[in-house]
């Protein structure tokens, strides 16, 4: 009898192990931008749904799109205990091309982002501000809990790096960039490029 005993315990910590791993298991989804697919997306301001493709913006000036899969993720949990606070990490790839309007002129460029639901553009997000942030936001403080690769093709010297006008920046909660790489020049419009974020 103890021998069985014993032998449901097992069971049921390994039944209780397999749970938890399942629980703990990725979240995993494509995205083929078929006219099925779209119905899983949010589209704001000028971002439409285009064949096999989206486009963010309209050829023009001051303009933003944005679209954010209905799907959320949580990256955080501030409610663990203890004062912790879990992380989820993620890798997500894409590909991608920034165009030039008429007048060939570069304009801000573009951001992949992670942030809190919403189903509009944020005010006065057009232009530099990607569409993720308020034009008010390009401080350190205050913001919105959002983290964003930019693609920046454009230089506003009160938040981008000096000297180069094509980077890739990591932002936190403000255009600011925390960390960038600078670019050769025009390289960001070079056609379709492959991107690879991972969050840790």
């Amino acid at each position: 009898m103890a021998g069985n005993h014993r032998s449901s315990q097992l069971h049921l910590l390994l039944l209780f192990c397999c749970t938890t791993t399942l629980r703990a298991a990725a979240l995993s989804f494509d995205y083929d931008f078929s006219a099925d697919a779209a119905k899983n997306l949010v589209f704001m301001g000028d971002a439409a749904h285009a064949g096999d493709r989206i486009n963010l913006t309209n050829l023009g000036v001051w303009r933003a799109g944005r679209v954010a899969h209905r799907q959320l993720v949580r990256l955080w949990d501030d409610d663990v205990g203890g004062g912790r606070t879990t992380t989820t990490s993620f890798t997500t790839a894409f590909s991608f091309a920034i165009g030039r309007n008429s007048t060939n002129q570069p304009a801000d460029g573009m951001a992949f982002f992670v942030g809190l639901p919403r189903d509009n553009l944020p005010p006065h997000s057009d232009g530099a501000f990607f569409g993720l942030l308020s034009n008010n936001y390009f401080g350190p403080y205050g913001s919105p809990r959002t983290v964003g690769v930019e693609f920046d093709t454009f230089s506003n010297p009160m938040w981008d790096p000096e000297g180069t006008v094509d980077h890739v920046g990591i932002d936190v909660n403000t255009v600011t960039s925390k960390n960038t790489t600078a670019m050769p020049t025009l390289s960001l419009l070079a056609g379709v490029m492959r991107a690879e974020v991972r969050y840790c």
